[in-house]
């Protein structure tokens, strides 16, 4: 068995399990998520934290047969306080009540309901989990306080007549991290060093050993450690990102036998391919109301391929345990084209309007700006 079949047969079984324990229902508020997502999670016990999820969103219609569940745990990444920066945040408050060992556990539970994972820290935190070893340099893109890489850059262009004042400037960021002494052009490198580890490693060490904690839930912690790469690729941010023909190739057209039919299903098929180009070109921008803000606020958003797979699956990237969808075709509705985002599959109506490509964009950016899920990220 090679190694990625291995991952996933893993992944199924310990699956399969949870599906035979029941299902865990979790009933939140969409315009106060993350608020009643984490109070939902906080209340599972050992036994909730075996079974299968089951999802509602109270007010909305929909039965959770994977679709909501995709959603559930995409929203709780984009909008949990826990993640900060392609990184962890830094909250006594959060580390109290324990929520890093809850997003981790919500880590675990994410991929093996086939969520491709939060994809949200950047690669040294994830080798630190997966390796459990202090990394030997901290690369500059994982410097995301803009005031802490001010300093560094500052500090490293300082001259012998400047260093001083630079010292004055950032004395009190030196002295958080543990810097103790005057800062010179000779000591400088073992400056911007420790400024590096403690701003992006050491300041994060205990909530990043809460998540890691959490990430234990049903063995995921060693099963991402046994395939590497494998983890990676669900908790790097830096993840190859999906593209317009692996979300061409994942819906699979349903032709119908009729050569007329199939003529126009088609040109869909081909117009399609087209809308998902010119999104991945950032071609496509549109007008949007945010509708459950304390205030509406009309911005114009450019649509990405994250917006579309959210509108579609429910997750911004292609889910790990579904090979395909289906693209389907009803010739006799006059109702906007519609999603399933369980199965997951896209019903195409007004067949013949759709055969021109302008009126197959508007049908997909109604779609895709009135998901719930829209703008979110």
């Amino acid at each position: 068995m090679d190694p990625q079949t291995d991952f996933e047969s893993a992944l199924n079984d310990r699956f399969d399990k949870m599906v035979l324990e029941g299902s865990w229902p979790i009933n939140v508020v969409r315009r106060h998520f993350n608020n009643t997502a984490m109070e939902e999670l906080s209340n599972g016990n050992i036994k909730d934290w075996g079974k299968k999820l089951n999802v509602k969103f109270i007010g909305e219609d929909g039965v959770d047969s994977g679709g909501l569940t995709r959603e559930f745990f995409s929203l709780l990444f984009e909008t949990s306080p826990v993640f900060e920066d392609n990184g962890f945040s830094y909250n006594a408050d959060l580390l109290e009540k324990k929520h890093y060992q809850l997003m981790g556990k919500a880590t675990s539970m994410a991929i093996l309901h086939g969520h491709p994972g939060p994809r949200n820290l950047n690669r040294t935190i994830v080798d630190i989990i997966l390796e459990n070893k202090e990394p030997e340099e901290i690369p500059e893109c994982c410097i995301q306080n803009a005031e802490v890489k001010a300093a560094i850059e500052e500090i490293s262009t300082a001259t012998k007549e400047t260093i001083g004042d630079v010292f004055e400037r950032h004395s009190h960021l030196l002295e958080a991290s543990g810097y103790k002494q005057l800062l010179s052009v000779s000591n400088r490198d073992r400056a911007i060093h420790t400024m590096k580890f403690y701003y992006c490693f050491y300041k994060y060490i205990p909530p990043m050993l809460q998540f890691i904690e959490g990430l234990k839930l049903h063995d995921m912690l060693l099963l991402l450690t046994k395939h590497g790469e494998n983890g990676r690729a669900l908790l790097c941010c830096d993840t190859k990102s999906t593209s317009m023909s692996d979300v061409l190739a994942f819906f699979v057209p349903k032709f119908s036998k009729s050569e007329h039919e199939k003529a126009d299903e088609e040109m869909i098929v081909y117009n399609f391919g087209k809308f998902l180009k010119k999104v991945e070109n950032g071609a496509i921008s549109t007008d949007w109301v945010k509708m459950n803000s304390s205030e509406e606020s009309l911005k114009e958003v450019t649509i990405n391929l994250g917006d579309v797979l959210q509108a579609l699956i429910g997750c911004r990237s292609l889910p790990r345990n579904i090979k395909s969808g289906e693209m389907e075709f009803d010739h006799l509705s006059n109702q906007l084209s519609y999603v399933n985002t369980c199965a997951p599959s896209i019903i195409f109506t007004r067949t013949k309007e759709l055969v021109n490509y302008e009126k197959l964009e508007h049908h997909l950016i109604c779609i895709i700006v009135e998901a719930e899920g829209f703008g979110l990220a």
